[in-house]
């Protein structure tokens, strides 16, 4: 991992250039998967299957998958493994062990997946890249704190590469943003489970790569305020106008730097 190199917007740069990879097979895989789901269904819905993760390094990943209903018109995805094992968190936090443990949600749109008639995902989805990218996304940022012994939080963002490049062939977008889940109420950001931890629930939001600078140049909040105006979150919309020109937001920004 580099040195740290910050940004004009405050966020803090890493750069994992030389990793040195090592396979370490899962201990004590799915350890909090029950409580996960008990807690999920009490206002998801019951949970109608899972995306298995095969191959496993570290922690073993899968992904809960929630079906449509009514006043819920999408498909809530949220992992299950990567909190069970702690994260790395920075030195100074001032509550560090209730931020240590943390799952993923994302958001699909109603068409997204075809269900039978007990709401279950063919298994021949994950055969199809344009619509399987985003479960191996989850699957690979949830492994990413404990790959490089590092830290997913509000705010962190992830380019796809470098240079950043679109996911699919069906979209482009590049980049990958770490929120909490608006569509969900407070109250269901977190969770105690029985053993008395925090974990808690955070949102992924896909960017283009303006937005990604947006939000490295003038920081998390100035993004977040495009976001609201332009109705952007959890829920994917592989082809959605960036919100910074859909609000002449970077305009305004570079206006704000000039003065």
């Amino acid at each position: 991992m580099s040195e740290d190199e910050m940004t004009p917007g405050g966020s803090r740069v890493l750069r994992y250039e030389g990793h040195e990879y090592e396979f370490r097979s899962p201990e004590g895989e799915g350890r909090n998967l029950d409580e996960i789901t008990d807690f999920l269904e009490g206002f998801l819905g019951e949970n109608t299957g899972v995306f298995h993760e095969t191959d496993s390094d570290k922690v073993h990943i899968d992904v809960l998958y929630f079906p449509p209903r009514p006043g819920q018109e999408w498909w809530t995805l949220v992992t299950s493994g990567m909190s069970d094992l702690p994260m790395t968190v920075p030195d100074g936090l001032e509550d560090p062990e209730g931020v240590e443990l943390a799952e993923l949600v994302l958001l699909l749109p109603e068409d997204w997946f075809v269900a039978d008639e007990k709401g279950m995902v063919a298994a021949d989805v994950v055969e199809d890249q344009r619509k399987f990218w985003p479960v191996e996304m989850l699957q690979w940022l949830a492994r990413f704190p404990h790959e490089y012994e590092s830290w997913i939080w509000y705010g962190h963002s992830f380019p796809n590469g470098d240079p950043a490049e679109p996911y699919s062939s069906n979209t482009k977008l590049s980049n990958a943003l770490i929120l909490v889940p608006v569509h969900w109420q407070p109250e269901q950001y977190n969770m105690k489970l029985k053993n008395g931890r925090d974990l808690t629930f955070l949102s992924v939001v896909f960017l283009y790569d303006d937005e990604r600078d947006v939000k490295l140049q003038q920081g998390t909040d100035a993004l977040t305020d495009a976001f609201d105006r332009a109705g952007v979150t959890e829920l994917l919309d592989i082809s959605r106008p960036s919100a910074v020109r859909t609000n002449n937001v970077l305009d305004f920004l570079r206006g704000l730097t000039k003065k």
